[in-house]
């Protein structure tokens, strides 16, 4: 009777047991392609994109391979690690990269090199009509972030702050961004920069000879927190913010008005920057009233992410004070 009643209790606690031992262990993370159960505490974590590699350099996960279209087969070793050099230089500098496995191009991964690293959770950025999900899946827990919102790569670092108890941390940088805005505002405003450019544009340039106007999420995000307003020319609606990209031709160029600054990021692969590339387009820039302001992405950044946005924040305000003086 004893062994009868044990049993039966048995049978009825040890699921409660195992589901609590579960819920210690993993944790439950909302992401653009779904909801995912994911460990608590990865220990081998890819990366595919550098827009999520930031995020992951901020919470200090354990990366063991990365995706990128920015990587050269240069940088990668016969081994398959990657090998970047001067990385004190580059965006890599604020994060461990070196004798990270490649795994190959951030749209296209290699799945037999993911396999054999047997990830337990892949991170990566997402794009409306990207493929491959179901796939990562089968190898390890896939979790996809798009920047493609106002507030950039802010949810995506708060949602995946739950890994290893990341929340406090997470916190810690949001806030010290933010203090790093209003200090940057407090300088701008001093210097009288928005008495007399209230507004701004992104332009990027491409050494083909073609221009390209960015509102979201390169550099246009970062200059919306100190306090700009976009100027959308004529014909271009505002997009609230979003990712948005419109050609744009030369009499555009020749338009900008005198209360605009243009901030001229020329077009790179993340290694090769260059102003002289698109000396037209700046050539044109410069006959406008607009005031140019050029800003170089170090090598190999992402378009955002936390500590680009960071760095980027110190910058571009000096950049900008730089060429008002």
């Amino acid at each position: 009777m004893q062994i009868t009643t044990f049993l039966k209790t048995a049978a009825l606690t040890l699921p409660l047991l195992f589901g609590a031992a579960l819920a210690q262990t993993t944790v439950t993370i909302k992401h653009d392609e779904g909801t995912t159960v994911v460990p608590k505490n990865p220990k081998r974590v890819v990366v595919i994109s550098e827009e999520m590699l930031d995020i992951a350099f901020a919470l200090k996960l354990n990366v063991i391979g990365v995706g990128s279209p920015r990587i050269l087969p240069t940088d990668v070793t016969s081994a398959g690690k990657v090998n970047i050099k001067n990385l004190d230089k580059t965006f890599f500098q604020f994060g461990n990269i070196q004798n990270v496995t490649y795994v190959g191009n951030w749209m296209t991964p290699n799945m037999e090199t993911l396999l054999a690293l047997k990830p337990d959770l892949i991170i990566r950025l997402y794009w409306q009509g990207l493929g491959e999900y179901q796939k990562l899946s089968q190898i390890a827990p896939t979790v996809s972030f798009s920047t493609d919102r106002p507030d950039g790569w802010k949810s995506a670092m708060t949602e995946l702050s739950k890994l290893g108890g990341k929340e406090a941390r997470a916190k810690q940088f949001l806030n010290d961004y933010d203090r790093k805005v209003k200090a940057a505002k407090a300088q701008l405003q001093k210097a009288g920069v928005f008495k007399k450019y209230s507004k701004f544009m992104v332009i990027c340039s491409f050494a083909s000879g073609t221009d390209y106007l960015y509102t979201g999420n390169r550099v246009a995000n970062v200059m919306r927190s100190l306090g700009f307003t976009y100027n959308f020319p004529e014909g271009i609606k505002d997009d609230g913010g979003l990712v948005g990209v419109y050609a744009l031709s030369k009499e555009t160029l020749l338009k900008v008005p005198a209360d605009t600054l243009v901030i001229s990021v020329p077009f790179t692969n993340g290694v090769e920057d260059t102003i002289a590339s698109i000396k037209p387009s700046q050539d044109l820039l410069k006959q406008s009233k607009g005031h140019l302001v050029n800003y170089i992405y170090p090598a190999y950044s992402p378009w955002l992410g936390p500590n680009t946005d960071r760095q980027m924040v110190q910058d571009l305000t000096s950049a900008i004070l730089q060429s008002v003086k």
